[in-house]
């Protein structure tokens, strides 16, 4: 490829886009990669519930709802839909929080806190492993 013929990149002095096999690379600059974007949203993604700031990320055990194929995409089992799922976080305190993502523009992410007879439903739904702290609640909730 002639110089001539090669795409062009002007940015601020001291920021550089260059485009190599195809992609383009970040050097310095504004410029990320969008998984590096969803990764940056996901470690800012807080909420607040009532009084308290729900995090995530501090969760000591989190479990993503268990998917299943249509024969063209992946169903959330217990949303039942591509478009939106659930993961379910416990906290050291023993609280549980059930976070609703939402894959929509638009759409907000939320979060609720859910009873323990909730949280082990949800996991045994989606064939998880009770936790030690809900193992009494497995022959109660099971059919």
């Amino acid at each position: 490829m002639s110089e001539a013929s090669e795409a062009k990149w002007s940015q601020p002095a001291g920021k550089k886009l260059s485009h190599e096999g195809g992609r383009f690379q970040k050097e310095t600059g504004p410029f990320l990669r969008l998984r590096d974007q969803l990764q940056l949203n996901k470690n800012i993604m807080k909420y607040r519930l009532q009084n308290i700031i729900v995090d995530p990320e501090k969760a000591t055990r989190s479990w993503r709802e268990a998917q299943d194929s249509n024969g063209r995409n992946l169903i959330g089992r217990l949303t039942r839909s591509q478009w939106h799922s659930q993961e379910l976080h416990r906290y050291a305190s023993g609280r549980y929080f059930l976070e609703h993502l939402a894959c929509v523009s638009g759409e907000d992410d939320t979060i609720e806190e859910v009873t323990h007879e909730e949280a082990a439903l949800w996991l045994l739904n989606c064939e998880f492993e009770l936790p030690e702290e809900l193992q009494h609640l497995k022959d109660a909730l099971s059919p």
